[in-house]
């Protein structure tokens, strides 16, 4: 069985709190034999939550944070209709209708609107 510093240490206090006088040396205590899965147990729950925490945050501040900065950098550079006419252009929606025609259309809306406006 392996011996980690915690129940090196364990064994050393019990060691010296059985009677050590002083500076007399005194022969190695023995092994402690309860308490070791307890304290193992405590010990790694610690680490286990602190690793869990600074996962979180990692994730948070590398992955999310930036995922979010190019979305909204996405956004403020989109232009819906671009991509619409690119869109039609391409004949990836509405082929049988041409690029020529959306603008035509485009122009009769804002022509209605403007008279619309001037009434």
């Amino acid at each position: 069985m392996r011996v980690t510093p915690l129940r090196w240490m364990a064994s050393e206090a019990v060691a010296m709190s059985k009677g050590s006088k002083g500076g007399a040396v005194s022969p190695r205590a023995k092994p402690v034999l309860r308490g070791w899965l307890a304290a193992d147990t405590r010990i790694h729950a610690i680490y286990g939550f602190a690793l869990a925490i600074g996962g979180c945050l990692w994730y948070r501040v590398y992955v999310c944070d930036a995922r979010k900065a190019k979305y909204a950098e996405f956004w403020r550079t989109y232009d819906a209709h671009a991509d619409f006419k690119r869109m039609v252009k391409a004949g990836d929606i509405y082929p049988d209708i041409s690029i020529e025609d959306v603008e035509a259309y485009e122009r009769d809306i804002l022509a209605k609107r403007a008279a619309a406006q001037k009434k």
